[in-house]
């Protein structure tokens, strides 16, 4: 999108570095995937992706392909934990700028398999 950001110095440079080594991680999950895949019994995303991919193999214009289910998977990763991340930055904020829900906090693990113990904090 914008191309000349990546002449710029600074840590985004290594993001596609970062990016094809996770498309690397994807492609053995997948791979690993396909070794003991059941059509009749998808696991997970992956195996209901790769069951999509059978159906509209004769297709020409099928967006089931291979290399789409890495990216999505990737958009998914990255998506999941962009969304965590922020989700704890704006609580560990809020922590930091009312000292008195920290002291709540803990408490909300009382729900959790477990309860709260000193082994099992709640963040």
């Amino acid at each position: 999108m914008f191309p000349f950001i990546y002449g710029l110095p600074g840590p985004h440079r290594r993001i596609p570095e970062i990016q094809k080594k996770v498309a690397e991680f994807l492609q053995e999950i997948i791979a690993e995937h396909k070794e003991v895949w059941d059509p009749n019994e998808p696991r997970d995303f992956i195996d209901a992706f790769l069951v999509e991919c059978e159906k509209m193999k004769a297709s020409p214009n099928t967006s089931f392909t291979e290399k789409s289910l890495v990216y999505t998977s990737l958009d998914l990763f990255v998506a999941g934990t962009e969304t965590t991340s922020t989700t704890l930055h704006w609580g560990l904020l809020f922590m930091v700028l009312f000292p008195d829900i920290q002291s709540k906090v803990p408490f909300c693990g009382c729900g959790v398999p477990g309860g709260y113990n000193n082994n099992n904090p709640c963040i």
